[in-house]
């Protein structure tokens, strides 16, 4: 259960990443200012995946280094 949600998570931030960058690469028609803000959006989709690989480590039982 929790490494579907996890998984589902890491995806959904990867597209989010991927669709918010094709979006900035896109050339604009007009000088209207986007009304949905790419770079915020981008930066929510890089910590899901982040938080998200993290979890992973944690599930798959890395837990660092305990004794340095």
């Amino acid at each position: 259960m929790e490494l579907s949600i996890t998984v589902g998570a890491l995806i959904t931030g990867m597209a989010l990443v991927a669709a918010m960058r094709l979006r900035e690469g896109k050339a604009r028609r007009s000088l209207d200012v986007p009304l949905l803000p790419t770079t915020p959006v981008m930066f929510i989709g890089m910590m899901m995946v982040l938080l998200a690989a993290i979890h992973l480590l944690g599930l798959f039982g890395y837990h660092g280094r305990l004794n340095p």
